[in-house]
């Protein structure tokens, strides 16, 4: 996560996947808890978005993070006007995006994919993908 230096004052950044695995909507040892605090304590703000763990989530993070996350219902809208995308759960929904839409809303083309969902060819589509899952 380099991408962006150490001060992200002022940058915004997009969400998909609060749950520690998808289907369910446990957040107990979430990677998100992790890079969600650590992207804030640089002075990120966060738009975020989960099908099922939102609520648990909220309950789970320090109560300081909170006024720097925005939540949202719809995985597109965590997107706008977002630095990049940062893909913490696979669920199903986020398999086949539609790239468009997605360019449509980031503010750059950058996406760090925690779960090596996405092909390398997305480079060719004016993407700069970062495959940083195991």
């Amino acid at each position: 996560m380099n991408r962006f230096g150490d001060d992200l004052n002022g940058l915004t950044f997009g969400i998909w996947g609060l749950a520690f695995k998808p289907g369910t909507d446990d957040v107990r040892k979430a990677t998100s808890l992790v890079v969600i605090s650590k992207l804030i304590e640089k002075g990120a703000k966060i738009r975020a978005y989960d099908p099922r763990a939102t609520a648990e989530f909220e309950k789970a993070i320090d109560e300081k993070y909170l006024h720097s996350i925005e939540f949202v219902d719809e995985k597109y809208s965590a997107l706008k006007d977002c630095e990049s995308m940062i893909l913490i759960t696979e669920w199903k929904e986020f398999e086949n995006p539609d790239f468009n839409i997605l360019s449509d809303n980031l503010n750059r083309n950058i996406i760090f994919d925690g779960r090596n969902i996405y092909d390398k060819n997305i480079n060719s589509m004016g993407f700069e993908l970062y495959q940083i899952g195991c």
